[in-house]
């Protein structure tokens, strides 16, 4: 959890190594799929949600899935759940 707060999103990236054009920032999810740069434009706007894949070599749980929906709450979720 400590991690997601920080920035750094699992396999989805981390906040120091992403970039995001003038575009990007003004389209959001209308001009690209990449999560990380989703992830980016949504703090940075202050709406939408921010998501985290963590992967674990524990085969009970091997990985892990964290959403915040800026403003609301925060969610882990299992493999199964997402």
């Amino acid at each position: 959890m400590a991690s997601h707060i920080q920035g750094n999103w699992g396999t989805v990236g981390k906040i120091q190594d992403t970039a995001i054009t003038k575009d990007e920032q003004e389209g959001g999810m209308f001009v690209t799929d990449v999560t990380a740069k989703l992830n980016l434009v949504n703090i940075i706007n202050g709406e939408g949600s921010v998501t985290s894949h963590f992967k674990s070599d524990n085969a009970l749980l091997p990985c892990l899935w964290i959403i915040t929906e800026l403003n609301d709450c925060t969610v882990l979720m299992l493999p199964s759940e997402y």
